[in-house]
């Protein structure tokens, strides 16, 4: 650490203090869930070969926008940083934490998905003006190509986004950003993959979209033959009496069963409020979510009138420090689904439990997404273009669609170079975190 001053020093080593109490805590932790994450230095050149040193855009003539300038941040400061995102769960979920800490190690998607607060922390640094300026709609929050799931539609399943925590009003540039920054570090820098994504945007944003992956359709239709009986059996066992352990629950004292159950009776999630509490677990799940305390209960006597219930700790959105809070949690949450989902969207409330406010809905029979190494390489271009239609729909949805498409096309270049400097920027930042 030569070179450093005191408190550069005191940061670095709390830094690695932090992340290496997580990292013992891990094994522990591991341990109860029965489950191992890899860690590595996962194709890291590798991916930094494909992303490039930056001539790339210069070839493109991209950048159009003389406002926008690369913000250089040391490693100290990259490590200060992402040590108080983490801290901030230290005390509250050290288990959690643990798990976090070990998946964002694990590679540098696992990294990108994870560290939301670090990746906008950059984008508003250096965001050129122009895309600062884009028409406002209600963002998602948290765009990346595995955050798409399979949805309830109008007629019949379809696929769409999901997972509206960080959801809040905002420049539409913000996740188209992030969405295509996700392409970058899935996949390498590929000016035309993000530009297919885009293609797709535009389509969207004129209020109807045709999915035409092989991917989508294939697992839309696989997801539409499941039922609520087959979901429970799968999940439950002993005539629904219990949920079935698995890698990534931990069992529930009695103590807490008892104040979830009582929240739950007096909630107002249909299906729920009449029904019996027979189980309930903590669950980890999710990667930027690991640090939070999610459950999984099933409620019921048995029949196949039982259901699961879900649920996950909502906080404020990490946007709320670039665009203003958003005020209630729970209503900028709801007003993301009807935007997104619409009226056909599973209701979703909240409860208090100890303090804390726990997102909760029935789970469907139907449930998931793809990943995009289980994406067929001939099917990539259609799939990336499908998930563009997706997002231009929803933003449309949210308003400012005209306004969207003249945006998009005059500032192209901008939105290309932005996420492609972002993905740079999330995978440098990744090596550090590995290296710390």
């Amino acid at each position: 650490m030569g070179g450093y001053g005191p408190l550069t020093k005191g940061l670095l080593i709390g830094t690695e203090k932090l992340v290496a109490s997580s990292l013992k805590l891990v094994g522990k932790v591991e341990q109860g869930l029965g489950k191992t994450v890899t860690t590595g230095l996962t194709d890291v050149d590798h991916l930094l070969g494909k992303v490039g040193n930056g001539n790339a855009l210069k070839e493109l003539g991209l950048f159009t926008d003389t406002g926008a300038q690369a913000v250089t941040m040391s490693r100290p400061q990259v490590l200060s940083h992402l040590a108080s995102d983490l801290s901030r769960r230290q005390q509250v979920n050290p288990a959690g934490l643990a798990l976090k800490v070990k998946v964002l190690s694990s590679k540098p998607f696992a990294f990108f998905r994870g560290t939301a607060p670090q990746f906008y922390r950059r984008l508003f640094s250096e965001m050129p003006e122009s895309l600062r300026n884009a028409p406002k709609t209600v963002l998602q929050g948290d765009v990346h190509i595995e955050n798409f799931a399979v949805v309830p539609g109008n007629r019949t399943l379809t696929y769409g986004l999901t997972d509206f925590d960080e959801a809040i009003k905002g420049p539409a540039s913000v996740d188209l950003v992030r969405g295509m920054s996700s392409v970058v570090v899935a996949a390498g820098e590929d000016v035309s993959l993000l530009k297919t994504f885009l293609k797709g945007y535009r389509k969207g944003l004129d209020g109807s979209i045709n999915l035409k992956s092989d991917a989508i359709v294939g697992f839309l239709k696989k997801q539409g033959t499941i039922s609520q009986a087959e979901m429970l059996a799968e999940r439950t066992m002993k005539n629904h009496t219990r949920i079935k352990p698995n890698a990534t629950t931990l069992a529930v004292p009695k103590a807490l069963k008892s104040k979830i159950a009582k929240a739950l009776t007096n909630s107002d999630i249909p299906n729920v409020a009449k029904k019996d509490l027979q189980d309930i677990v903590q669950v980890h799940a999710g990667t930027g979510s690991l640090d939070l305390f999610r459950y999984e209960g099933v409620l019921g006597k048995g029949s196949q009138k039982d259901v699961i219930v879900e649920m996950k700790e909502l906080l404020p959105s990490s946007l709320s420090p670039h665009l203003g809070a958003a005020g209630n949690d729970l209503k900028r949450y709801q007003e993301a689904l009807a935007v997104y989902q619409g009226q056909v969207a599973a209701p979703v409330t909240a409860i208090a439990v100890d303090g804390r406010t726990f997102l909760t809905r029935t789970r469907p029979a139907y449930k998931g997404g793809i990943k995009f190494d289980d994406v067929k390489p001939g099917d990539r271009v259609v799939f990336l273009e499908d998930l563009g239609k997706i997002l231009g729909k929803a933003h449309a949805n949210g308003g400012n669609g005209p306004q969207l498409a003249s945006f998009v096309q005059q500032h192209e270049s901008d939105l290309l170079a932005t996420a492609i400097n972002q993905a740079r920027h999330s995978i440098a930042d990744f090596k550090t975190f590995l290296s710390r």
